[in-house]
């Protein structure tokens, strides 16, 4: 991969000769673009032992944008190749220029029929944590919400089209609202409302911070949800008077977390 000190600007002879087994850049669109609000995502496809890591889409400013038009480089013999298609041919990057409203990405996947190919997004880090990614398998209908499942896998038809969706959660769509927290007889009761259906977790610690319980509460439908604790610790033994953090955390489909804090006042 050639640099000109601010980035990548194309492939060398020996990416060439190699192009389905790549290592990434670290990152490609710098600290000042993030700074204005760009982002990025590593795309990756992994089929028979070949992979194809350098893919990237995302926003930056316009001169970042203008510099990442990178050609996709020509594939290995039996090599797996992930590619943006584009109006000047397919494009190893996607990076779009500030400011941006486009929601999705199109990207293609080429491999010998019959392989078992693995996509997978091996850094989210960079995505704002109000970002919603969706990837969509155009040929089957098939939906993986990245945040929950950072992979997807198929068996090869050739060439096989994809779109990713990023979308930001609206404001106001809070996940977990109307939260309350109280003994209830030998128990507590944790009572909140969630917007959309949720695994839904609850943890328990002393007011210091040491933890007493954790209890995984399953798939919660939208709606009010009431969470209970046996007010035991782990081992079992119940817990002597005093107060305790509840901390519940609700994790959606398409990825989006949210936790919230309640105390509870046991009194024996």
């Amino acid at each position: 991969m050639l640099s000109d000190g601010d980035g990548v600007i194309g492939w060398s002879p020996a990416d060439v000769a190699e192009a389905s087994v790549k290592e990434p850049p670290a990152d490609v669109i710098g600290s000042a673009d993030r700074d204005d609000g760009g982002w990025q995502i590593q795309l990756c496809a992994e089929a028979g032992g070949r992979s194809d890591a350098i893919n990237f889409l995302g926003v930056a400013g316009k001169s970042a944008a203008e510099r990442l038009c990178i050609p996709n480089p020509p594939v290995g013999v039996n090599g797996v190749d992930l590619y943006f298609p584009s109006d000047d041919g397919p494009m190893a990057f996607d990076i779009r220029p500030l400011p941006c409203v486009d929601t999705r990405w199109e990207f293609v996947v080429a491999c010998a029929p019959g392989s078992t190919v693995r996509i997978s997004f091996p850094d989210l880090s960079g995505l704002p944590a109000d970002r919603i990614a969706t990837l969509r398998d155009l040929a089957t209908g098939a939906v993986v919400a990245l945040r929950t499942a950072p992979s997807y896998e198929y068996t090869a038809d050739g060439q096989r089209r994809f779109a990713l969706d990023i979308t930001r959660r609206g404001a106001g769509s809070a996940l977990i609202t109307g939260v309350s927290a109280m003994q209830l007889g030998q128990g507590a009761a944790i009572t909140c409302v969630l917007a959309e259906d949720a695994q839904m977790r609850l943890e328990v610690r002393s007011i210091s911070g040491v933890p007493i319980r954790r209890l995984d509460c399953g798939s919660r439908a939208a709606g009010v949800n009431t969470l209970t604790w046996d007010l035991c610790g782990s081992s079992g033994t119940r817990v002597p008077s005093g107060v305790y953090l509840c901390t519940i955390t609700a994790l959606a489909a398409d990825g989006s977390r949210a936790s919230t804090v309640r105390t509870v006042t046991v009194r024996r």
